[in-house]
């Protein structure tokens, strides 16, 4: 025991973020009583009790003074971060930190009176009837619908950048429209596409679109609709009337609809490319050309190729992969950003450095921390200069921390949903053109300081959305598995093979299981039930660990039911009975098969997949990989959620059957949502 408490103080005299005081203090405690402190793999498990004892000791020291818990919360949570306590330790929480929960209600409910609900309906009637019978005014009349009607209002600077060119006729009742927001941040082209309801849809295919801005003199647009809205919405004030419309679309839809469908909740992006698949012909050369450009830079960056990691390896720490930056961990960094100074000595700024320094010492696998904190340093040495406010440098830091740092997990690993995230934040019309601006000057500042370092971080250009699989690929994906297999004679072995394959599919697209862990079951982890065309699997660390591999995060762990089309059901019943005639070959469920033709007693190879991802693009022709099944199983399950339930925990259901801590993964990083408006009879 001596021993682990001498390894503890040493550790954390390593780290100068773990204050004195508190390193005297907890020794002395744990001195006190070393026999009933439990210890597992030679660290010290301090649990809440542990914890509440600790308080009261020092209250006990210190009588009369008030204790900062915080103070110790943040020790704790430093002891925990830099691996000098046990995983499992637990501690309270601080009193000034608050507890989030998902909250199934939306946040505009019933923030009003129900009367400005009202007179909004009859509004928005009476312009609906107007557009059916004036042609005259239809502009205008358009201008005012997108400006507060439509179920994710635009605002006055979108409207303003919509061009005729870009207007995309796709049917009668479905017409989209993208967004080119080079102008946002400055960057690397990219757009983003909007879906218009019916009603708009209808109110384009009457215009004659030809070329240039749709809404010339937007100054006069937006003067008429403020006296629309001042004369026959009583003055409602702009944010009144967001919360009336999302009002007016949760009673007529559900909460989870409008959530998804006013922005609210990140989805995965609509490509040009999936459009172009639906529409054949609709879409312009010289659109789907950039799109490709776009896709080159990402493919460029190695990320594009590359499925999603969907287990962990054994020997690699968790904790080592660290999602954010918390400044605070470093007191001198925290004590410049509070300060309202704005002179500070050489000595001052550089014991900041200082501070950051050392922080990033123990922050050897982080190079997202490294990138933030060292351009922080490169800022710091300007003000230690007298070349830059320190005023300055904190609102570029503040700035950093809310646009890159907050929405980007990995500076290295960059991913769609997150780029989403940047840019639609910058396009809502929430900022002033100069505040867009600014934010984008200081952004390109980061990115230009780091590409002089030899470190090209494209912000737009390093990811691209994975596509999903239609219904109809799926099924020509499993009929060219069989093609394959044309001209070959069938024996046992080679039909059992190409089953096997055709039910590795099957699996992917009705579960959305990832490749990992469907190939790493073992057969007593399946249960058929042929009656009801439903199988169950249990998705467990078992077979996985075999490999010295464990399953993405807690959550993981579960039991998939699989409900299969009758012609599914067929094929796999075919495959399951010849595997249950085999059970003595291996316990894996999916067997390997040797070059001479026997099965091995092996897990199938990743290499197996490479077969599936080449037919599945030879099919789809877009960016899809095997685990674009997981995003199709993850579309449609929203699909029926949106269409059937009224009861927005059916999203935390889906979460819990792909395998996510949080329903917001399942959105933002696998439901294509937009694509549901072209494929369904989901109506905006």
């Amino acid at each position: 025991m001596s021993e682990v408490l001498e390894q503890l103080v040493i550790g954390m005299k390593k780290h100068s973020s773990i204050d004195a005081k508190f390193r005297k203090e907890l020794e002395l405690f744990i001195n006190q009583n070393l026999t009933s402190i439990k210890v597992i793999a030679k660290k010290f498990k301090f649990d809440v009790e542990f914890y509440r004892l600790f308080i009261n000791q020092v209250l006990k020291d210190q009588p009369g003074s008030a204790v900062d818990e915080n103070r110790y919360y943040k020790n704790f949570k430093r002891l925990k971060k830099f691996q000098l306590i046990h995983k499992t330790s637990a501690y309270s929480f601080s009193k000034s930190l608050s507890l989030i929960s998902i909250n199934p209600n939306h946040t505009s409910l019933l923030t009003f009176e129900f009367s400005k609900l009202d007179l909004f309906v009859q509004n928005r009637e009476k312009l609906i009837r107007k557009i059916a019978l004036n042609d005259k005014f239809v502009l205008y009349y358009l201008y005012i619908y997108l400006r507060c009607y439509t179920v994710n209002p635009l605002s006055k600077r979108e409207l303003e950048s919509i061009l005729q060119e870009n207007v995309i006729r796709l049917k009668e009742n479905l017409v989209i429209q993208y967004f080119d927001t080079k102008k946002v941040l400055g960057l690397d082209s990219l757009y983003h596409l909007y879906v218009y309801d019916s009603i708009a849809s209808n109110i384009f295919n009457k215009l004659s679109l030809n070329k240039g801005s749709l809404f010339a003199d937007i100054e006069k647009y937006e003067k008429q609709f403020l006296k629309y809205k001042k004369t026959i919405l009583e003055d409602i004030n702009i944010q009144q009337l967001k919360y009336i419309n999302r009002n007016y679309y949760i009673f007529k839809k559900s909460p989870l609809f409008v959530s998804i469908y006013s922005g609210m909740h990140q989805t995965v992006s609509l490509t040009i490319s999936e459009l172009d698949q639906l529409f054949p012909n609709k879409i312009s050369i010289d659109l789907l050309n950039k799109e490709k450009e776009i896709k080159k830079r990402a493919i460029e960056k190695n990320y594009i190729e590359k499925d999603e990691d969907d287990v962990i390896n054994v020997n690699k720490i968790p904790e080592d992969l660290i999602s954010g930056v918390d400044i605070s961990e470093i007191d001198e960094l925290a004590d410049f950003l509070k300060s309202n100074y704005n002179t500070f000595t050489f000595k001052e700024i550089h014991k900041v450095i200082a501070g950051i320094q050392s922080y990033l010492k123990v922050m050897d696998n982080s190079m997202h921390a490294k990138l933030f904190f060292e351009y922080i340093i490169y800022l710091l040495h300007f003000v230690a200069n007298k070349k830059l406010r320190a005023s300055t440098v904190r609102g570029y830091i503040y700035t950093l921390n809310k646009h890159i740092l907050k929405p980007i997990e990995d500076l290295n690993h960059i991913q769609q949903h997150e780029i989403d995230s940047i840019k639609n934040r910058l396009t809502s019309g929430r900022y002033e053109p100069s505040s867009v601006k600014n934010i984008s000057r200081i952004i390109n500042h980061f990115l230009q300081y780091h590409k002089k370092q030899g470190i090209d971080i494209d912000i737009l250009g390093s990811s691209y959305p994975k596509s999903m699989i239609f219904y109809d690929e799926y099924n020509k994906i499993l009929l060219q598995i069989q093609e394959q297999y044309k001209g070959i004679r069938l024996s046992k072995n080679v039909k059992f093979e190409m089953l096997q394959q055709l039910v590795l599919v099957i699996l992917a697209f009705y579960s959305g299981m990832r490749k990992n862990e469907l190939r790493t079951r073992e057969l007593c982890d399946i249960h058929v039930y042929k009656a009801e065309n439903t199988i169950f699997i249990d998705v467990n660390n078992h077979g996985l660990r075999k490999q010295k591999l464990k399953l993405k995060t807690n959550s993981s762990k579960r039991r998939v039911e699989v409900k299969l089309d009758q012609e599914s059901m067929n094929i796999f019943s075919q495959w399951y009975s010849l595997r249950q005639n085999m059970k003595k070959r291996t316990q894996y469920l999916f067997l390997e098969r040797s070059s001479t033709g026997r099965f091995l007693n092996k897990v199938i190879p990743e290499s197996t997949f490479d077969m599936f991802n080449t037919i599945i693009k030879s099919v789809t022709k877009r960016h899809c990989t095997f685990h674009s099944l997981r995003h199709s199983y993850a579309t449609y399950r929203l699909a029926n959620i949106l269409k059937e339930s009224k009861q927005p925990y059916s999203l935390i259901e889906l979460a819990m059957e792909l395998g996510h801590v949080t329903p917001e993964e399942s959105l933002r990083s696998y439901s294509h949502a937009y694509i549901l408006l072209l494929i369904s009879d989901i109506e905006l």
